[in-house]
């Protein structure tokens, strides 16, 4: 093929696969070779206009992206050195697999830098990312109403050489969610040049200045730290830090940028403002005293900052202790009765796991009954905004609570239904086994009992390699709905793990106990206890009752319609895919949101940011509230499934539900955190303290103790020091100085 050939070859494939083709300028300039483009930044241009356009002496083709081109943006990096750099930073945070998806998706070369194209639901204009010290662009967007150029062009078009395609190709240009543009946005800003003007927040404290002293001597990993910041690098002098909660992706904050040192926070998910600079001082204000600069001082004194430390007051509310050390059990309404009748295959399949159990358990068999149609419709549906259906579902009941029944009801169906295969129950042994698992049904529900006994040893600060390994499986698998899932690299890469588009759902069950001993404050804030949706039994003994068998194995005909309709239905609803991408790529239907649905989610998202704007004014951690109108889009898809299989709707009535059952369940796991986290934690800073004292010999001071256990709070760390000594594990004693000492009494 002549290089001609090639280039309107390049032009009709691009238009065949929805990009608004025009050819750029000859003379350098890169603008696009027309008077008058606004019309192709609305409608794509046609095959008889790329004709006529591609007569003698044309060397290069552009694309109008936007939404016109099906939501088409391009990452646009001046340089090939600071898009290498890129990539590697990426891969320090996490966005390795997304790199690999966009990559494998369409990468090309221009004359001095790179290209990077992918289709969003969300996109922007023309957006400099990251600019030189003079202005000039070092990482671009080119989005609505923006224009690129693009391979193969050659010659005058550029006179600093070639475009040329990398890897990837028109036809699988990569589709992002909305959440990955922002990690990469974010990521880009690291390589941003121009001088950052921002507002410095300060305070003004006392003559003794123990916050300048502190601004000077501590360290910015001495405060963020204890707070569940993570360092993801230090580049020029300058440390890129993730927030809590956030367990992968591009950075939330900086410190020490552009030879300062203050704290810079980008993320809105935190207890700082964003767009604004921090002192050491004001940050640890914040995140130790709630924003109470004068207990900070005190505090920092004590600790031997600025002038003479005051006289420690140990003076405490015994009530109150006591009351705070008392194991507490979750308070929160009633579960919502009304939340039990569900319309379509779902709420009969739950109805019928309840009328033939015999220990009803209504609100258990809910759950069991989203986890079954949400692994039938995996693969196949999707909302809007690209969720897909896949839910990792917790049944809590006491031992001998009828909690067991769920889990044969679906096994019962899947068989009646032809879908057995789908079902695993052994397949949590391994990571590796997860995946051969998926790699062999990438559609799969597990259903484990003692679900609990996991989750026990996933939330441990002891957790073994092995099982940190199925956790961080789990988690990548959660989010892998909508790409290809690169299992663990082997050395024969034969026997390396790819899915595509995997969708693994849980029907775990256990019991209160080890729920409670499982939950803390941090775990419902990220990591796997974050993705679960958690229904829980409020009657722990049921009356038992005779159930005929042949009751308990007559399923619903309506349930089992639905079922094997979506069974049946393809996973590639395109029309213009091949056979063999038909049967293996899979292409999900979209079910739409219903205008007054998508007004539910609106407002719905509107009260989740009033909630947590409410608790971090508290000083509490807000990410769990995060998740809340993400897990209601999914709970309302399954639901829409589960009420048709041939035009499946979101409803406000579907939504309306899921937005309420969503944020049952997170108050639920908050509150669980709160009263049951709330003993365990101080029974960590008793060790904590405990340890403070023998590692100072068996002797210490108030202010040596305080020094050792900075990291938590001073109302915890006094009731940890009260109750060593009300249960004779420390015992009190003047100094020649007239001071408090604290002797530990070893048993």
């Amino acid at each position: 093929m002549t290089t001609k050939d090639a280039l309107i070859a390049a032009a009709h494939l691009a238009h065949q696969y929805g990009i608004s083709v025009l050819p750029p300028a000859q003379d350098g300039t890169k603008r696009p070779d027309s008077k008058s483009w606004k019309q192709y930044q609305k409608r794509q241009s046609t095959q008889d206009e790329i004709d006529a356009w591609y007569g003698d002496g044309r060397t290069g083709v552009g694309w109008v992206t936007g939404y016109v081109s099906g939501g088409l943006e391009c990452i646009d990096f001046d340089d090939r050195t600071v898009y290498r750099e890129f990539k590697s930073l990426a891969e320090k945070c996490g966005l390795g697999e997304l790199v690999v998806k966009i990559e494998n998706g369409y990468l090309e070369y221009s004359p001095n830098g790179a290209h990077w194209m992918y289709r969003c639901g969300e996109i922007s204009g023309n957006t400099k990312l990251a600019q030189r010290a003079d202005g000039k662009s070092l990482i671009e967007t080119r989005g609505e109403g923006g224009f690129i150029i693009v391979a193969p062009t050659y010659g005058s078009v550029n006179k600093g050489g070639k475009y040329e395609l990398v890897s990837g190709s028109i036809q699988t240009i990569a589709k992002i969610q909305p959440s990955e543009r922002r990690e990469l946005f974010n990521l880009a800003s690291f390589f941003d040049e121009k001088k950052r003007t921002e507002k410095v927040v300060s305070v003004s404290v006392r003559d003794d200045r123990p916050g300048d002293d502190y601004n000077d001597r501590a360290t910015w990993g001495e405060i963020l730290e204890p707070h569940g910041w993570r360092l993801l690098f230090s580049q020029k002098g300058a440390g890129y830090w993730r927030r809590p909660g956030k367990t992968n992706g591009s950075h939330s904050a900086t410190t020490c940028h552009d030879g300062t040192d203050y704290l810079y926070v980008f993320s809105t998910s935190t207890n700082f403002e964003s767009e604004r600079a921090y002192s050491k001082f004001s940050a640890y204000g914040i995140l130790n005293h709630a924003g109470d600069f004068e207990a900070a001082a005190k505090d920092l004194q004590l600790l031997g900052y600025g002038g003479k430390a005051p006289q420690s007051d140990l003076t405490v509310d015994i009530s109150a202790l006591l009351d705070n050390l008392t194991a507490k059990k979750p308070t929160i309404g009633t579960f919502p009765e009304h939340l039990l009748k569900v319309t379509g295959a779902v709420g009969e399949f739950a109805d019928w796991i309840n009328e033939t159990s015999p220990k009803p358990q209504p609100i258990l068999a809910l759950g069991a009954a989203l986890a079954a149609m949400s692994t039938i419709c995996g693969r196949k549906a999707q909302t809007g905004t690209g969720l897909r259906s896949n839910m990792y579902i917790l049944s809590v009941a006491e031992s001998g609570g009828g909690k067991e029944r769920a889990r044969e009801a679906i096994r019962r169906l899947y068989a009646e239904v032809g879908a057995i295969d789908y079902a695993a129950v052994d397949a949590l042994a391994s990571s590796s086994a997860i995946e051969t698992r998926l790699s062999s049904s990438p559609s799969s529900l597990f259903l484990l009992d003692e679900f609990g006994i996991l989750l026990q040893s996933i939330n441990s600060r002891r957790a073994d390699n092995h099982i940190a390994s199925i956790k961080s499986v789990l988690l990548r698998l959660y989010g892998a709905t909508s790409g290809l899932y690169m299992g663990k690299a082997h050395a024969d890469a034969k026997n390396d793990v790819g899915i595509e588009q995997p969708n693994l759902s849980i029907y775990g069950t256990t019991t209160p106990r080890l729920f409670l001993e499982s939950i803390n404050d941090d775990s419902i804030h990220e990591g796997l206890f974050s993705r679960l949706l958690v229904f829980n039994s409020e009657d722990p003994d049921p009356e038992y009752r005779e159930i005929p068998y042949a009751a308990s194995m007559e399923l619903p005909p309506a349930v089992i319609s639905v079922f094997v309709g979506w069974l049946k239905r393809p996973i590639n609803v395109d029309p213009e895919a091949g056979d063999i991408e038909a049967a293996t790529k899979p292409s999900p239907l979209i079910v739409p949101d219903s205008l007054p649905a998508l007004k539910i989610f609106k407002d719905a998202e509107t009260k989740m940011r009033a909630i947590r704007k409410r608790l971090r004014a508290a000083g509490k951690e807000a990410a769990a509230y995060t998740r809340v109108v993400t897990n209601a889009r999914k709970l309302a898809l399954v639901r829409a499934c589960g009420e048709s299989v041939e035009a499946p709707e979101i409803t406000r009535d579907c939504a309306a539900w899921a937005c309420e059952l969503s944020e049952y369940i997170t108050t639920f796991l908050f509150q669980a955190a709160i009263d049951h986290g709330a003993s365990s934690e101080t029974e960590t800073v008793v060790k904590a303290v405990r340890r403070a004292v023998k590692n100072r010999g068996g002797m210490a001071t108030q202010s040596e103790i305080t020094r050792s256990t900075q990291r938590y709070p001073k109302r915890q760390r006094d009731e940890a020091i009260f109750t060593l000594v009300e249960s004779g594990q420390l015992v009190t004693s003047k100094s020649k100085k007239g001071g408090t000492k604290f002797l530990l009494v070893e048993s």
